[in-house]
């Protein structure tokens, strides 16, 4: 599975846990939305290291998450507080109490690294734009402009709009102006040679992001 691949699977199975939480979880708790979040990180990432299918292991994680956290339903508006190590345990617990692991299954270390880095791209992402925006649901849609635009580009390409996407969350406060420039961003970038990347890299914390022209600083 190369980083393409990677990036459309898991931004989907985000989107699906997002609109089964909305359904079923009908209460603002961004801390639980994003907890979910990070299980569902930890699932996929150990689902696609020991070649599950994981999809199915991502649904039943969904499931059995907003499972857990209706448990801590008190009355219509209130909630017990969420433990995330209760959350993981009862999670974990569920998905792999029948399973034994077989190290033979374990894909490479390359590949591994693909998967951390493209679910904290999409992780930090989504937890810019609830720093701003409360709409979960509507975040979610604005985020897959950035998916689709990203989906395009080769895995090289991916990897260097994610080594320059912290100083865009760094530096812009609103998420419709984020989404302009990342869109620009990735127009931008898919035009740079490969063997310019590292260097670009590199020298990225040097780019002046209030400069009108900082996109251009980028070659």
């Amino acid at each position: 599975m190369d980083l393409v691949e990677l990036l459309t699977l898991y931004f989907k199975i985000i989107s699906k846990y997002t609109d089964y939480f909305i359904k079923n979880y009908n209460f603002n708790n961004y801390d639980a939305y994003i907890t979910g979040i990070y299980i569902l990180e930890h699932v996929f990432k150990f689902g696609t290291l020991y070649k599950y299918n994981v999809i199915k292991l991502c649904e039943k994680c969904i499931y059995y998450y907003i499972e857990f956290i209706l448990q801590l339903k008190q009355n219509d508006k209130t909630y017990i507080p969420l433990k995330n190590i209760d959350a993981f345990s009862f999670i974990f617990k569920k998905l792999f109490k029948t399973t034994k692991l077989n190290n033979n299954d374990l894909i490479n270390v390359n590949l591994s690294n693909n998967i951390h880095n493209i679910i904290l791209l999409v992780n930090i992402i989504i937890v810019y734009f609830i720093k701003y925006n409360k709409n979960i649901k509507l975040n979610i849609t604005k985020i897959q402009i950035i998916i689709k635009k990203l989906s395009k580009l080769p895995s090289e390409y991916i990897i260097l709009y994610y080594n320059i996407n912290p100083v865009l969350i760094k530096n812009i406060k609103d998420t419709d102006i984020y989404i302009k420039t990342s869109i620009k961003l990735i127009n931008h970038i898919k035009k740079i040679k490969i063997e310019d990347h590292n260097r670009i890299i590199k020298n990225i914390n040097t780019i002046d992001i209030t400069s009108n022209d900082f996109i251009n600083q980028i070659q």
